[in-house]
């Protein structure tokens, strides 16, 4: 959905559109066949679309996230500032799933905050890689893994698979 120019109020209906349909028992939820990816580049959202965007993927009053199978969003060349990536860190500090921000040539955001971003992320991805490693032991009978080329090859899967991951260390993830 990139260079649409949705602009802020049409990311506001698209957000509404997908909260609609990822709902607690609506289609998306029900089937878990809900959105995964977002790109909204170039579509000169600015901060209202951004924490509009925030609004999806942080949980609401009964701490239900609407979109619970989004894992990466992109949102470059968009117009946001501090205010719209301070919303966007807001929600990622309230929600793991979400591996990978991508906030390129937004250049009013500033170093400081982008830095907080781009750490946050890294937990997620690190929190997320952990859980995963340990559901394959869990699957495997509950034995540990049988060597570090098997350790391996697991991370090296979830990498590609996340598309956020390259950055971590294997040991700051245990």
């Amino acid at each position: 959905m990139a260079l649409n120019r949705f602009g802020p109020a049409g990311v506001r209906l698209l957000v509404d559109a997908i909260k609609f349909q990822q709902r607690a028992a609506g289609p998306a939820f029900r089937d878990a066949s809900g959105l995964e990816v977002l790109y909204l580049d170039s579509n000169v959202i600015g901060d209202f679309g951004a924490q509009a965007v925030a609004e999806l993927i942080k949980p609401n009053p009964q701490g239900f996230v609407e979109a619970t199978l989004l894992r990466l969003i992109s949102l470059q060349s968009n117009r946001i500032t501090d205010v719209g990536a301070q919303a966007l860190l807001d929600a990622l500090d309230k929600n793991g799933n979400i591996l990978s921000l991508n906030l390129e040539r937004n250049f009013m955001i500033s170093p400081p905050l982008m830095e907080a971003i781009r750490l946050r992320l890294e937990k997620n991805c690190c929190v997320h890689l952990y859980y995963t490693i340990r559901e394959r032991r869990i699957d495997a009978g509950n034995s540990v893994l049988k060597s570090t080329e098997e350790a391996t090859e697991i991370r090296d899967y979830y990498e590609v698979r996340t598309q956020c991951c390259v950055r971590i260390s294997w040991e700051r993830c245990a």
